[in-house]
């Protein structure tokens, strides 16, 4: 009878609103971010884009610096994304293999990781030197905004 309960209770919340199933919610997660091209894998929509964050009064000279900034980090952040996909995949072709190599996987995976770090201590770095850019009032501002995220797998 237990049994019996908690499956109709199960049947009953994939019912409710919001409930998708798992494949909806992966499709929803992958769908392309906005101003992203269509088709661009997800590995690379962290990367900031060539915009301006919203932070009052910037000159015209402060809003070139800071394009050309976030344009050399997409630049970066797109040859590391391209180095974890090309991991990815190896360690793919490692995991259905008949018969894995376990260290060459764990190799691939620490690979992957450090990339990643590498990734987060740019995305930081560029924070710093956009922060360098700016006034004490808009610093405050600036420091207000959600941190820089990485991208997203």
């Amino acid at each position: 009878m237990t049994l019996l309960c908690l499956f109709m209770t199960g049947i009953t919340l994939y019912a409710q609103p919001g409930g998708a199933p798992p494949h909806k919610k992966m499709q929803e997660q992958t769908a392309p971010c906005e101003g992203m091209p269509p088709g661009m894998p997800p590995a690379m929509h962290g990367a900031p884009e060539a915009q301006v964050p919203p932070i009052p009064d910037l000159s015209k000279e402060q809003i070139d610096k800071i394009k050309l900034l976030n344009q050399q980090l997409r630049k970066q952040i797109l040859s590391f994304d391209a180095q974890i996909m090309e991991k990815e995949a190896k360690l793919q072709t490692q995991k259905i293999a008949d018969k894995p190599d376990i260290r060459a996987m764990n190799g691939l995976i620490d690979d992957i990781s450090t990339l990643h770090g590498s990734i987060m201590k740019l995305l930081n770095e560029t924070h710093f030197k956009i922060r360098d850019l700016l006034t004490e009032d808009q610093k405050l501002v600036f420091d207000e905004l959600p941190p820089p995220t990485p991208p997203h797998r």
